[in-house]
């Protein structure tokens, strides 16, 4: 599904498996719009992430994007770079997150009815 929305024009781009819809935010992207259709595309991005997004403050966008998690099943077929995200960047991911919904988790339906899994 995220395949066929970015083919489409949409950008998806997921991060440690959370799924993101930045195609609206693409002309202020600090980076240019360019940089993530060219290389974080239908990929865990989270490698990329960390290398690229220094500071507090981009984590702090992460929320508005947020639609879902990838499938936990389809997790571990997912395109990943060569280099894995640092555990330090990971964990503190986690805690800029904690409003994140994961797939099978034993958070309650209110919550899961507004995100999608992949």
């Amino acid at each position: 599904e995220i395949q066929n929305r970015n083919k489409s024009g949409e950008i998806l781009i997921m991060v440690d498996g959370m799924v993101f819809d930045v195609t609206r935010w693409m002309p202020s992207h600090p980076g240019g719009s360019s940089i993530i259709p060219k290389q974080a595309l239908n990929m865990d991005a989270a490698r990329m992430f960390e290398i690229y997004h220094v500071g507090a403050e981009p984590f702090l966008y992460l929320r508005q994007f947020y639609i879902g998690d990838v499938k936990v099943e389809d997790y571990k077929t997912i395109l990943r770079t060569k280099t894995e995200p640092s555990d330090a960047f990971l964990k503190h991911l986690a805690s800029m997150t904690p409003w994140r919904v994961r797939p099978g988790s034993s958070s309650d339906e209110k919550e899961m009815k507004d995100h999608v899994s992949f």
